[in-house]
C-alpha cells in the first residue's frame, strides 16, 4: 500500500500549495485492520491537519460484514467499499485534493441542480485494480457526488475484495455503475463501462425527483 501513501502525498502537496478551503476534514475509515489504520494516519500527517482520520467499528447500516469501508467528507458522501488499490490509488487522492479545495470540475449551474435534489442518489461503481478504464468511471461519480452538496453518494467498490456484492449484481465486467435512490434502495446496474456525464446526469435527475 506504500502507492497509495507515495500518490496521496504527491498530489496533496501539489494541490496543497495555494492552501485549503477547509481544515479537520473528516476522513471516517470503518472495519480498518492495524497495517490499514498506520496508512490513514500517515495520510492525515501528510495533510498537515486538512484531513483528520477516525477509526470505527463495523456496524449493520454498512450493507457489508468487514472493511475497509471510507468516509470522506462532512457529509460523508464519497465513499469506497474496500481499500484503493492500484489504478484506483489515483482517483482516491485527487478526490481528497478536490474536497481539500472544493474544485469539483462540474458546471456551477448543474452543481445548484444536484443540490436540489428531491431525493438523496446513489452512484455505485464497481472496480477493480488493474482495469484501465474504472479511475474514469471512478472520477465521474466523485466529482459529481462532490459537487452535490451530498445530495449524491458516489461509493467506489473494489469487486475483488467485495465479491459478494459483485455476485449480487450479477456483475462480470468492469466499471460497472450502479444507481439508486439512497431509501429505499433499488439498485439497478445503469452501465457497463464509462458512462457519458450527460446520460448518468440525467438519469440522476430523474432519480432524484429534480424540477426545475
Amino acid at each position: 500500500m506504500l502507492d497509495l501513501i507515495e500518490t496521496v502525498a504527491m498530489i496533496l502537496r501539489e494541490e496543497m500549495k495555494g492552501g485549503c478551503i477547509h481544515q479537520q476534514i473528516p476522513i471516517v475509515v470503518f472495519g480498518a485492520d492495524s497495517q490499514q489504520q498506520e496508512i490513514f494516519r500517515e495520510i492525515e500527517k501528510i495533510s498537515k491537519g486538512v484531513f483528520k482520520v477516525q477509526f470505527r467499528d463495523m456496524n449493520p447500516g454498512l450493507g457489508v460484514d468487514h472493511g475497509p469501508v471510507i468516509y470522506v467528507g462532512d457529509k460523508g458522501n464519497l465513499r469506497w467499499t474496500g481499500m484503493p488499490d492500484g489504478l484506483e490509488v489515483q482517483p482516491f487522492a485527487q478526490a481528497l485534493a478536490m474536497v481539500c479545495k472544493e474544485e469539483y470540475g462540474v458546471p456551477e449551474k448543474i452543481a445548484e441542480e444536484l443540490s436540489s435534489l428531491e431525493k438523496r442518489v446513489r452512484i455505485e461503481v464497481f472496480t477493480t485494480p488493474t482495469c484501465p478504464a474504472c479511475p474514469s468511471a471512478s472520477m465521474l461519480a466523485i466529482q459529481i457526488a462532490a459537487a452535490s452538496d451530498g445530495r449524491v453518494i458516489s461509493d467506489i467498490i473494489n469487486a475483488m475484495q467485495y465479491i459478494e456484492l459483485a455476485r449480487k449484481f450479477k456483475i462480470y465486467a468492469v466499471p460497472t455503475v450502479v444507481l439508486s435512490v439512497e431509501r429505499p434502495y433499488t439498485g439497478r446496474i445503469f452501465s457497463i463501462g464509462i458512462p457519458s456525464p450527460e446520460s448518468l446526469l440525467k438519469s440522476i435527475f430523474k432519480l432524484g425527483g429534480f424540477s426545475e
